[in-house]
Parts: structure tokens; C-alpha cells; sequence
């Protein structure tokens, strides 16, 4: 908006100005941030690999860890789950995406720390 813009909506000169500066100011920020995205093509000559596309960016190998049907937070998961689901049948229709999120974020929060006690890690949330 300009200043003449908030001048018609009824505002005073000087607010008007000061308003009409803020809105100029936020509109340069906006395109200097996303000024320092880089292209596709930028970011893989960036790690030296020269392509079009993503085909020649190589593949990631995921390892893997067993997880023990003893191990304490996979029974602490499983039994929250099954918690959940006997209380499945008095939901009504609304409630199924928040018992679906409760799923996800019971099984995300095992998932970690599972992987936190095969990493000796800790990982913050």
C-alpha cells in the first residue's frame, strides 16, 4: 500500500508516510531473503556434481537396526497402541485424524528412542 492508499482509508499524513516506509522496508526484506536461495543446479555444482537433475546425486543406503519384541520402549509402544485401540470403537468420525496422530506420535517418540539406545545418542525434541 502507499501513502495515499492509507490517506483514502482515513488515516493522517504522518502515519501515513511512516506506514507507507514500513510496508516499503518489509517488501525489500521479503525479496532478500529469498535472494539467497539457490538453484538446483547451483546446489549440486556446489558438491561437485554437474547435472540437469537429481538422477546422478547418489543413492542413500538407510542401515538398519532389529528391533527385539522385549525391548522396553517397543512394549511401552505396542501397549499404548492397543490402549488406543480399545477405545476405538466409542470415536466418532471427527476424532479419527487426532486418534491417527496419536499413533504417529506415539510410534515417532518410540522410534527415537530406539534409536537413541542403538546410537548412544541423544536426540532433543
Amino acid at each position: 500500500m502507499s501513502k495515499d492508499d492509507f490517506m483514502q482509508a482515513g488515516l493522517e499524513m504522518g502515519l501515513a508516510m511512516k506506514l507507507a516506509k514500513e510496508v516499503q522496508t518489509l517488501k525489500e526484506k521479503l525479496k532478500h531473503v529469498f535472494s539467497s536461495y539457490l538453484s538446483l543446479s547451483e546446489v549440486l555444482a556446489k558438491y561437485n556434481l554437474v547435472s540437469e537433475g537429481t538422477e546422478i546425486i547418489p543413492l542413500f543406503i538407510p542401515q538398519t537396526y532389529e528391533i527385539k519384541e522385549d525391548n522396553k520402549h517397543f512394549v511401552l509402544c505396542m501397549a499404548d497402541i492397543n490402549l488406543q485401540l480399545q477405545s476405538y470403537g466409542t470415536l466418532v468420525m471427527t476424532s479419527l485424524e487426532s486418534m491417527h496422530n496419536e499413533y504417529v506420535s506415539t510410534i515417532l517418540h518410540t522410534a527415537l528412542r530406539i534409536a537413541e539406545n542403538a546410537t548412544n545418542k541423544k536426540f532433543s525434541m
